[in-house]
């Protein structure tokens, strides 16, 4: 399972994992279950989703957190702990 990186971007926090980049076979088998997951709703987000960015090297699972949850350490916990079960949904698929 790849680590989860924070930093903040644009004045905004956002939370990624790269992810080995899967053969076009195995994302195009796996497009179905993906894109479930992309679907999900994630209230934390500023727009309520995941995203997911492919590169050649990598598939990155991120999110951008709103403003009103990364002052309180309770909430900002549930979201990593969300984020978490993203990530082992994702890895499953792949």
């Amino acid at each position: 399972m790849p680590a989860i990186n924070i930093a903040l971007v644009n004045e905004q926090v956002m939370l990624w994992a790269n992810f080995d980049a899967p053969s076009d076979v195995k994302l195009q088998s796996s497009a179905y279950n993906i894109l479930n997951l992309m679907l999900m709703n994630f209230s934390y987000s500023i727009n309520e989703l995941v995203e997911l960015h492919r590169s050649d090297e990598y598939l990155q699972l991120r999110v951008v957190i709103k403003d009103d949850y990364v002052h309180d350490g309770i909430v900002f916990a549930e979201i990593l702990h969300e984020f978490y079960q993203r990530m082992e949904i994702l890895n499953e698929v792949l």
